[in-house]
């Protein structure tokens, strides 16, 4: 992902060619599984290649994060200490195959996204996640700013007053 140049950036600054190439980004990444979701007062996006009912089991992993972190950019690792008070959940991503990776949520303003990146095999060292960080904070911020300015939203989105 690292030896992108600035001209391939640019190429994938449209949303479609962005997620096409999302798969491939993450792979690079060192992850099989992913979930990209973006929603804001206008619109909403979401690509992934989880199982169904991995969906839900995020949205409760970052629903889980003390009060003060819910609107933060503070990645959130995938470890049995972040469901200690949802066992159950932990349980089912571990039968799902959802066993390591980490979520990186974004929020600017109103709109608020995550990056889920999950493989079934080999933990997330402290090594890892921080020679990885700023690469998935970077590729997280550029499918929030690229879907935030995507006119084609893949659904539309009533959520906001």
């Amino acid at each position: 992902m690292l030896n992108r140049t600035a001209e391939d950036w640019q190429r994938l600054g449209h949303l479609s060619t962005l997620l096409e190439a999302l798969p491939a980004l993450v792979r690079e990444l060192g992850f099989h599984y992913y979930r990209f979701s973006f929603a804001s007062c206008t619109h909403a996006v979401s690509a992934g290649n989880l199982v169904t009912g991995s969906e839900a089991i995020i949205q409760a992993a970052l629903d889980l994060r003390a009060h003060h972190l819910q609107r933060s950019n503070i990645p959130l690792i995938w470890e049995p200490k972040a469901f200690a008070t949802a066992p159950s959940l932990w349980a089912q991503a571990q039968r799902l195959g959802l066993r390591h990776g980490w979520l990186q949520p974004l929020h600017e303003g109103v709109a608020h996204s995550c990056l889920a990146l999950l493989r079934p095999h080999v933990s997330v060292s402290a090594t890892e996640h921080y020679q990885n960080a700023a690469s998935a904070l970077w590729l997280g911020e550029f499918l929030h700013r690229t879907a935030a300015q995507s006119d084609t939203a893949l659904k539309s989105n009533r959520g906001c007053v």
